[in-house]
């Protein structure tokens, strides 16, 4: 099977999963908002009622996007400006995962806030880290998972913070091929000690109008 026929199965296999369900699923995918071999969305529109978008400022996606591939920051630095870029190679056949185009992080992002016909509700991890009640409170009511009970919510974030992770997978070790460890900083704004200045700029140059827009850059 190749990348073009899979392309074409995938919204249909969206189609299929949402027809068997009882209620909303939740599917959680790597992939920009880009068209398959047809023309088509590779997700399904018919099947999708919205979708949450996270984001994060570039200069640290690249930092711990390099130490999540074992690499350097130059190597994060160019995967964020490769229109090319994707979650496993090109390949015939199956893998064990499907391939997931990326494009550049400015493509990424404006592709899924500007180009889909359904509601997309933008979350920001510096949010999510600053005020993550509240952040995913909204998040939650955008879903429609409502009356939201923030008692609940103030637990689950309690549940799922990030040093609990980090300690959890130091005890039990976590799934995940790569670097030799999945929960690291999380910390925004780790990149001012992580990303060498020059790679920075070029950062904010190639990237520079869509992280303003989304709050990455003060106003130029």
């Amino acid at each position: 099977m190749t990348e073009d026929e899979i392309e074409l199965l995938r919204p249909r296999v969206d189609e299929v999963l949402a027809a068997d369900a009882d209620g909303p699923l939740l599917h959680k995918i790597h992939d920009a908002y880009l068209r398959g071999p047809t023309g088509g969305p590779i997700v399904s529109v018919a099947a999708t009622r919205a979708a949450i978008y996270l984001i994060r400022d570039p200069r640290d996606v690249a930092v711990s996007y390099a130490h999540r591939a074992g690499e350097g920051p130059e190597w994060g630095y160019g995967r964020l400006r490769d229109p090319e870029a994707a979650i496993v190679p090109a390949q015939d056949g199956l893998g064990e995962q499907l391939r997931q185009r990326l494009g550049t992080w400015s493509e990424h992002v404006c592709s899924w806030v500007d180009e889909t016909p359904f509601p997309v509700e933008l979350v920001r991890y510096e949010d999510c880290v600053a005020d993550p009640v509240e952040t995913f409170a909204r998040t939650l009511r955008f879903a429609g998972l409502a009356p939201v009970d923030r008692e609940r919510v103030a637990d689950a974030v309690e549940n799922a913070a990030f040093d609990r992770l980090r300690q959890a997978e130091q005890q039990h070790g976590f799934d995940e091929p790569g670097a030799p460890t999945f929960f690291r900083r999380g910390e925004p704004g780790a990149w001012r000690e992580e990303l060498p200045s020059e790679l920075a700029a070029r950062i904010e140059e190639d990237h520079g109008e869509v992280m303003e827009r989304f709050g990455y850059l003060a106003s130029r």
